[in-house]
């Protein structure tokens, strides 16, 4: 799995970026920090790294990490990756 995504921690109303490498199991920290101050003018940014849980082992058909949940396309522009329906 590789790619970039937002993850929408829904209780607590906040995003945070996963960055997963193409190694198995490592992630960007370095991107997922810089792509945290980008977004933060535009979305409520999860605070606490500590949340920031990673996405290890569950996928979509499609390539997300899960259903119904948002990439960020190359070039960093938002898309649904799958339909929740």
């Amino acid at each position: 799995m590789a790619g970039t995504y937002l993850v929408y921690l829904y209780k607590r109303g906040t995003f945070y970026p996963f960055v997963p490498l193409p190694v198995a199991e490592k992630r960007d920290s370095d991107r997922e920090r810089l792509l945290k101050v980008t977004l933060a003018q535009d979305l409520s940014m999860e605070p606490d790294l500590e949340r920031w849980f990673p996405l290890w082992g569950s996928q979509s058909t499609d390539g997300a990490p899960w259903p119904g949940g948002w990439a960020l396309a190359p070039g960093g522009s938002p898309r649904l990756t799958a339909h929740v329906g």
